[in-house]
């Protein structure tokens, strides 16, 4: 046997109104009625819902090292990222490896974007990327309202231990008589530089796993003279 529907305090207050069939009952109903259900802009969020959580939030600043960031054909692009939490809970950021970053370059004035890709070299000839363990980085602690960095030095030799090299970011948009491998060097011009942190697993709650992407940078790397 179904039980009957449950009436709201509103509802039946009208329908008592209308029984008496008084104008000046049906006033005090409405008034009644107003008292008994608050405002939606006065309720307050219950414990535990969405609403009533402060949101965690991480944002990503990018800088150069130098200013203006002119660099010449080979030279190390180093720059830094200023990481700031906000948070009730403190966390820890970025326990990976740097293959985690992405650093994309965008051509000024339209072209394809190339993004850095980092290997390990084992010997003193270069090697495109596709194998190779990456060096980790050391956890970084996140803490409400302070900031935390990563310092990058993004080279352009295509040798050493550590070897960064310059790939399209979409193989896709290459025309085919373009060569679509690696390079050791970004070709010269200028660009707009971005980096991203993004990985596509979720582990220790007490880990930032989220997306970040920083601010925009121009950047320039000069003809070979």
């Amino acid at each position: 046997m179904s039980s009957s529907p449950k009436l709201r305090t509103p509802t039946l207050l009208f329908l008592a109104a209308s029984l008496v069939g008084s104008a000046g009952g049906m006033a005090t109903c409405r008034a009644l009625a107003a008292k008994a259900e608050p405002k939606a802009r006065d309720a307050k969020p219950e414990i535990g819902s969405p609403a009533a959580e402060k949101k965690e939030t991480v944002t990503a600043a990018l800088k150069m090292d130098k200013n203006p960031a002119v660099f010449a054909p080979g030279e190390p692009i180093a720059l830094h990222i200023a990481l700031k939490y906000t948070g009730e809970k403190p966390k820890v950021g970025f326990v990976e490896v740097n293959r985690f970053w992405t650093f994309l370059f965008t051509p000024a004035g339209g072209g394809i974007p190339r993004k850095a890709m980092l290997t390990m070299n084992r010997t003193s000839k270069p090697r495109v990327p596709g194998g190779g363990p990456n060096p980790p980085l050391a956890p970084l602690p996140l803490e409400n309202g302070k900031e935390a960095s990563r310092t990058f030095v993004l080279n352009q030799t295509g040798d050493g231990q550590n070897a960064w090299w310059y790939e399209f970011a979409d193989a896709r948009q290459v025309p085919k008589e373009q060569k679509k491998q690696p390079l050791a060097q970004l070709p010269p011009g200028k660009y707009t530089l971005t980096a991203t942190h993004k990985v596509s697993f979720r582990g220790n709650p007490d880990n930032w796993y989220d997306p970040v992407t920083t601010n925009a940078v121009q950047i320039e790397i000069t003809a070979k003279p």
